[in-house]
Formats: C-alpha cells, sequence, structure tokens
C-alpha cells in the first residue's frame, strides 16, 4: 500500500497548516519485512515541509487574493501520483505528529507508551527507521530531526541538520549538528553581519540552511544508488516554517528568511513578510524538483 499523507499542523496563531508528506511510503510489514526479493523493494524518497498550507500549493485551491504561489514541482508530484485530502494529522503541532509518523502510535496512546510527543531517545521505542534499516534499508536524515534526539542511534546511517527544535527557526546558523553529538561550523554565518538585506543582497556570503538540506541530500543519493540494497531518505526542510536571521531564542522569529524573493520580488504592493513567505515555498519547490532531475539523472525516478 502506497500513500501520500497530509499532515495538519496548528500554529499558535490559529492558522491551520500543512506538512505535505510527498512521495512514496511502503507498508512495512506486507510489502517491505515480508518481501525477500530485494528488485521489489522501492526506494524511498520521504519529503517533509513545515507548515506548508495546503492553499498555498498552486495546484489546490486558494482564496489569497494575490493568487496561488508558483510550484510546479510540487504540482506535478500530485497530479501524477496519489493526492489524500481528506487525511488527518497525529497531532496539532510538530514534534507530537512526527512521533506519531517515526511511532506508528496514535497520540492518545503516548502515555501508555511512556512517549512526551516531543522527544524520542534512542532505544525508547522502535521506529521506522530502525525497521526500514532491518529490512536491509540504508537510510539518511537531512534537516530537521525532532522528535529524534540522536538520529543515528534512532536508525539513521547518515545525519546532517538540526536537532533542537528552536535552532531549526535559525535559517543562518552558526553550526549545525552531525552523526553523533558532532557539530559542523558555518563559518560564513559567524563572520559576516546577517540581516534580511544583508543575506539577500549577498547570498553567496552565507549558509543557508535549506541550501544544506538540499546538497547533502543530491550527495548523498549519488553515494548510495548503485547499491545492492535500497534507501529510505527522509528529506526533512525547515522551510516554510518562520524563521529570524539571528539566533534563537535570543533572536525572535522574524519573518520567513531566504536568499531571494524570486519572482515575487516586483510585487510592490506585498508587505516584505508575503513576499519573503511566498519566494521560501517556491525555493523549496525548486529543490524538490532539483530531487526528482537527480533521480532521473541516475535513471532510479
Amino acid at each position: 500500500m502506497s500513500f501520500l499523507k497530509l499532515q495538519l499542523c496548528q500554529r499558535q496563531y490559529n492558522l491551520i497548516y500543512i506538512t505535505i508528506y510527498l512521495l512514496i511510503l511502503v507498508n512495512l510489514t506486507t510489502c517491505i519485512l515480508a518481501n525477500n526479493n530485494e528488485k521489489q523493494r522501492p526506494n524511498i524518497i520521504f519529503i517533509m515541509a513545515d507548515d506548508l498550507g495546503v492553499g498555498e500549493v498552486g495546484l489546490f485551491p486558494s482564496k489569497n487574493p494575490h493568487g496561488n504561489i508558483d510550484t510546479p514541482n510540487l504540482d506535478m508530484l500530485a497530479t501524477e501520483g496519489i493526492r489524500f485530502t481528506q487525511a488527518y494529522a497525529g497531532y496539532t503541532v510538530c514534534a507530537p505528529s512526527r512521533t506519531t509518523l517515526f511511532t506508528g502510535r496514535h497520540s492518545g496512546n503516548f502515555l501508555k507508551y511512556n512517549l512526551s510527543g516531543t522527544a524520542i531517545k534512542p532505544d525508547e521505542i522502535e521506529t521506522l527507521p530502525k525497521y526500514l534499516k532491518s529490512a536491509g534499508y540504508n537510510t539518511a536524515l537531512v534537516g530537521k530531526s525532532a522528535p529524534l534526539t540522536s538520529p543515528i542511534e534512532s536508525g539513521f546511517d547518515y545525519f546532517i541538520g538540526q536537532i533542537d527544535q528552536s535552532a531549526c527557526h535559525n535559517m543562518y546558523p552558526y553550526k549545525i549538528d552531525y552523526d553523533v553529538g558532532k557539530q559542523v561550523e558555518l563559518k560564513l554565518n559567524q563572520e559576516n553581519k546577517r540581516s534580511r538585506e544583508n543575506c539577500m543582497s549577498n547570498p553567496s556570503a552565507y549558509n543557508y540552511t535549506v541550501d544544506i538540506t538540499q546538497s547533502h541530500s543530491i550527495n548523498w543519493i549519488h553515494s548510495i544508488y548503485q547499491d545492492k540494497n535500497p534507501f529510505f531518505l527522509y528529506m526533512s526542510f525547515t522551510v516554510p516554517h518562520a524563521g529570524g536571521w539571528g539566533s534563537s531564542p535570543k533572536d525572535p522569529e522574524q519573518g520567513a528568511p531566504v536568499p531571494s524573493d524570486l519572482q515575487y520580488a516586483n510585487e510592490n504592493t506585498w508587505p516584505d513578510v508575503e513576499k519573503d513567505h511566498a519566494a521560501v515555498i517556491t525555493y523549496l519547490d525548486h529543490y524538490v524538483g532539483g530531487i526528482i532531475q537527480t533521480l532521473q539523472k541516475l535513471n532510479i525516478d
């Protein structure tokens, strides 16, 4: 059984947002664990778009006076695949909903299974990547890891991204997490003063987390695709969730940091925050297209 799941996220502003789980997730019990024929086991790429609204993707109807945001690659995935328009999330906010994703447990049963809903420690419970790894999958997590406190020890072979949920609001952080207990310094962000004006006027002078998510995902696919075992890549983008140019929690969320406002830069009647928000969604869509192109070039799409 394959499915595309829409995860509803309710933000503190009482607005309902949606996280879209893209591409294919295969029923583990009936298809993967019981299937010994490696050629029939699919590669799985699971794309998380944090706080993406259902009305923001071009394919879906929207009452926005500005019209729909340009998302041709997301639209193509939806039209060529399966859409579940009446799906429900595991919870109303991020980490508990992802706890449901990683454990398969209904949020009403979190207490029964001693799950906090906000953090999953290694060996606390069996997780989706552990099941896939036991079935012979190569596994990687790139981006936001919450609620997993240690992705490598929770079933992922490879990890680079951000573990602390509050740190995920920093789109130009000083450091990001890597492997187990390691960090990678982003020297460009340490050397240059970060602000909306500075980051957008000279994007190459800074390290944007979404760029890191994309480049490491593509590099990992290239490194693993010829392996005899299938792979599971969990791409957990931190956008289009609101964020800041500074360092949370010292500097609060300020909008939707993005290196460029793209085609929305000339929308003179729009507030900057609306230009940025539309641009960050189109920016994400472009990177989804980059993943699709990578799969096509490697003849594994």
